[in-house]
């Protein structure tokens, strides 16, 4: 069956489920690789130093990354 322009009703739904899975697959990366940077950071600084406050803006934007996850994954599952 054809659309009303000239396409596949379902080829705009596919499009955005694909595009959607591929920014959850991409948010997924970037949240693991920053577990693993922050993990392997905090063995190395000691407290108080200007590296800990370094680190504390890691972790402010490791949790802006896990949440726009959340996010995605809401979306994702909420259809």
């Amino acid at each position: 069956m054809i659309g009303q322009e000239g396409q596949r009703p379902s080829s705009a739904h596919h499009y955005a489920e694909r595009n959607l899975d591929n920014r959850i697959e991409q948010a997924k990366r970037r949240v693991e690789q920053g577990r693993r940077i922050i993990a392997r950071q905090r063995k190395r600084i000691v407290d108080g130093s200007a590296a800990a406050d370094l680190l504390e803006t890691f972790e402010q934007s490791q949790t802006i990354f896990e949440e726009d996850l959340a996010r995605l994954l809401r979306e994702r599952d909420g259809r």
